[in-house]
């Protein structure tokens, strides 16, 4: 009697992390055998005992330890063994790297701002410090901020800001590169109230109420700009 057996063909795999303690894998071949994903920190782990997880499927989601350097390779195990792929090597996110997530504003009013965000991984072991960089994106003023905690959720409030401003927000772990950032602009003031014009011979005089009536904290120095429309230029003349 003679068998006719043919060998699976060798799976082309292909393997990233996707954070610091998942790796995404996934490989193209036809047939629908039983795959095995080897994965190991070395050669040398993984000719000794390399770890193994079995799938029917063409891709699957491995967990391993954070801040490590993995190979991987996928072969056919079932219903008998195939040729391997070749190696894939993937680094790990370190959790340090990463930015924090979900940065998002809370409440902004006019003179201050609530943001929100969450650590870079869940669960701190140890408080971490936050850099937090403010741009003006109208007067071109910049400002940066210090924050330390272990919480999962992390709230901050920007106080000092100008109504109807534009600023631009990046926040990061202290002492590293990659950050998150988004633009918000404050709520503006309200236009002045009651204005009035007296026009004396070659002089216009303008009144108005004062913001300081109904806003609070409102500043007297700040500039007001005022603009003139053509009639009035021509019987200031």
């Amino acid at each position: 009697m003679r068998w006719l057996c043919q060998q699976p063909e060798r799976p082309l795999l292909k393997a990233k992390a996707v954070n610091q303690t998942a790796v995404e894998c996934s490989w193209t071949v036809s047939g629908s055998p039983v795959y095995g994903v080897f994965y190991a920190t070395s050669f040398l782990d993984f000719y000794l005992s390399p770890r193994q997880v079995r799938t029917p499927s063409v891709g699957l989601t491995v967990t391993v330890d954070s801040d490590e350097q993995f190979l991987f390779l996928v072969r056919v195990v079932a219903p008998f063994l195939g040729p391997p792929s070749d190696y894939a090597v993937v680094k790990m996110i370190p959790n340090e790297k990463l930015p924090p997530r979900n940065l998002h504003r809370v409440r902004v009013d006019k003179t201050q701002a609530t943001l929100k965000w969450q650590p870079p991984y869940d669960s701190p072991s140890k408080p971490l410090t936050y850099a937090i960089h403010m741009r003006d994106v109208i007067r071109k003023v910049e400002r940066d901020y210090k924050l330390t905690t272990q919480n999962n959720t992390v709230e901050y409030v920007l106080k000092g800001l100008e109504p109807g401003g534009r600023y631009s927000i990046s926040v990061r772990l202290r002492n590293m590169s990659k950050e998150a950032s988004f633009t918000l602009s404050t709520v503006p003031l309200a236009a002045p109230e009651a204005l009035k014009f007296l026009t004396e011979k070659d002089h216009i005089y303008l009144f108005w109420k004062s913001l300081a009536v109904r806003e609070k904290g409102f500043n007297e120095s700040r500039v007001r700009y005022l603009q003139l429309t053509t009639a009035f230029e021509t019987k200031c003349q």
